[in-house]
């Protein structure tokens, strides 16, 4: 899902058929999420959060209206709070009911452009991406780091890649991440030491 005429569309995946059309105020939306309840979509442009009621396609909140872009976003396993990745080096967590930030995550030295919260909800893990994307005179730091959502502490930062890392993510049980970067490798990291397990090279 995705707009840039102010419409962004859900799709049944085994039909192919257009289930609903949900209007856009802005241009483009660059990022899409769905809420695990099934009941709400979220959608990002530029500083700005918008969240849609799906059953209705009823715009139902915005949840900030800031200058910086939003590079990405995530509702957290259970659908309470949207986490947000942003090119002001930041990470944000906010309340879904209220719109309100509840908490911001400082110590990226360059922007963000990937987040995932594990799957108990209690950390989350944050990529440097590309920050020449945004601010032409910045230059990604190509860390990976691990948070502890009730506090916002850094626990951790993993330090390998040699360019922006383009995705993260927890397995099951959390004592593992892997990320991938543009530096054409796949790592798997130990969250408890932060010790590099495997490097996988590209295949390209």
């Amino acid at each position: 899902m995705g707009c840039r005429t102010s419409l962004i569309k859900l799709w049944d995946i085994n039909t192919g058929i257009e289930i609903k059309t949900f209007t856009c105020n802005s241009n483009i939306v660059n990022n899409v999420a769905y809420s695990p309840d099934n009941k709400y979509i979220l959608g990002s442009h530029n500083g700005k959060l918008i969240l849609w009621d799906i059953s209705t396609g009823k715009e139902i909140r915005i949840f900030s209206e800031e200058i910086n872009k939003i590079s990405n976003i995530m509702f957290s396993p259970n659908g309470r709070h949207v986490l947000s990745g942003l090119n002001d080096n930041r990470i944000r967590i906010w309340d879904v009911s209220t719109g309100r930030e509840i908490r911001t995550f400082a110590g990226h030295s360059s922007w963000v452009g990937t987040v995932a919260f594990s799957h108990d909800g209690q950390r989350i893990v944050s990529g440097s991406g590309n920050a020449t994307f945004y601010r032409h005179n910045d230059i990604s730091d190509n860390i990976i780091k691990l948070w502890d959502v009730s506090t916002g502490r850094e626990i951790r930062t993993f330090t390998g890649h040699s360019s922006w890392v383009g995705s993260v993510a927890f397995n099951h049980d959390g004592r593992r991440i892997v990320s991938g970067s543009y530096d054409n490798t796949i790592k798997i990291w130990d969250t408890e030491t932060g010790r590099e397990i495997l490097s996988i090279p590209s295949l390209s």
